[in-house]
């Protein structure tokens, strides 16, 4: 059995074969707890507490403290690159590379890191995206010096027809707070495939390739002149988001290399693509459930859940009342594919429910912040990182419950 923090999942009838297209400091602490079972569950262990909201959603440290805010950027300035690496399948990867500079932050358009041939229809398409949904830019300098030190590396791995650019909200904060970040883009499961009607499989085979994606791009930037020095070989994480989700658990599976993880809005394990078993998962993990996730609908919100509670190296299950799909990306709404997630929409937890999405900023803080504080966590070896991840911020929004190893 175990307790959780803030709104509890509202459960409802779905139907299964929607799953199949799935990509698819504190102030005034209290004690608070909210009711939630699960039949045969193992036993976990929650800590929990409510926080002062409005300091929670600013970023607000407690006045005095030493310990990294992972609500706010660190004290690095991130700088952003680019790189073309050899994929499986005698593909290209471009890859995009986050990390911590000395150089003041700029503004550098999502454009500027896709190639040439696909500026133009990116360009395009940023445009015509709903205000408020994408975030067409990212405060970070084009090809700022790395600043002198040893770093974890982490790579992230894109939805279905996304891009490695995807999450850079993300990115940039962990940059920040000392991380190399590698989004790798998955050629030929992009985008720009998407709008050309050229959608990737959702199947083991596909799996497989995209997790060997992961691994060749840990490789190039490690063997790179400008990364490969400044990366400490023992403290590397992956995440992703959708099938970037599953992507994660492949990876965290067969590459004995990565030693946490983190999953956003997806199921590592699902009967209806294979390739992934939990119980082969050893590393800690961090999953990120968006309850009004009709992509996946309730059946692969329940198989997080799950998932969750099986995973033998622990886990913490952040789930964000109101968020969709999409919520959780630089790309909401790019596409009418990509709309869930941002302005109206109806509950997919309460059938025909109307409803207005949570705020794509906030949204993307929140997973920012709990990540950073996860990869700080398991990455950077700091504390006070294990006290956020057991509360939930802001409590109006978000439920936080451990699953300890």
């Amino acid at each position: 059995m175990f307790a959780a923090t803030g709104p509890q999942p509202r459960y409802g009838a779905t139907d299964a074969t929607l799953l199949a297209r799935a990509d698819c400091g504190r102030l005034h602490p209290q004690t608070s707890s909210g009711g939630g079972s699960t039949e045969g569950a193992p036993s976990t262990a929650t800590t929990t507490a409510s926080v002062d909201d409005t300091a929670a959603t600013t970023g607000e440290a407690s006045t005095g403290s030493s310990a990294p805010n992972y609500e706010e950027r660190g004290t690095h300035g991130v700088g952003v690159t680019t790189m073309d690496l050899a994929g499986a399948q005698d593909r290209t990867l471009r890859v995009t590379v986050w990390y911590p500079t000395a150089t003041a932050d700029d503004v550098v358009p999502l454009s500027t890191l896709v190639t040439a041939e696909d500026v133009s229809t990116f360009e395009d398409l940023l445009a015509n995206a709903p205000a408020g949904c994408t975030r067409p830019a990212m405060d970070a300098t084009l090809d700022a010096p790395l600043a002198a030190g040893s770093y974890p590396a982490i790579v992230f791995s894109h939805c279905l027809s996304c891009l490695g650019t995807s999450s850079t909200f993300i990115a940039e904060r962990l940059a920040s707070h000392g991380a190399i970040v590698v989004g790798v883009t998955h050629t030929g499961d992009t985008l720009f495939d998407q709008v050309e009607g050229n959608v990737a499989p959702l199947d083991a085979a596909w799996l497989s390739v995209r997790a060997l994606d992961v691994g060749l791009t840990l490789d190039g930037v490690l063997d790179s002149e400008q990364f490969g020095p400044a990366i400490d070989t023992t403290r590397l994480g992956v995440f992703g988001h959708s099938y970037g989700a599953a992507t994660t658990g492949k990876v965290l599976q067969d590459d004995d290399r990565f030693i946490a993880g983190v999953a956003i809005a997806a199921p590592l394990a699902n009967p209806l693509l294979p390739g992934v078993a939990v119980t082969d998962i050893a590393e800690p993990m961090l999953m990120l459930l968006a309850q009004e996730d009709n992509s996946i609908t309730e059946i692969g919100n329940n198989f997080m859940r799950a998932d969750a509670m099986a995973l033998p190296g622990g886990s913490w299950l952040v789930e964000l009342a109101d968020a969709g799909h999409w919520s959780f990306s630089d790309l909401c709404g790019i596409v009418e594919a990509f709309d869930p997630g941002c302005g109206d929409g109806t509950r997919q937890t309460v059938a025909g429910e109307a409803f207005t999405y949570l705020d794509n900023d906030l949204a993307r803080d929140i997973a920012a912040s709990y990540t950073t504080a996860f990869f700080a966590l398991h990455l950077h070896e700091q504390p006070d990182a294990e006290q956020y991840l057991d509360v939930a911020t802001p409590a109006s929004v978000v439920t936080v419950v451990r699953h300890d190893p």
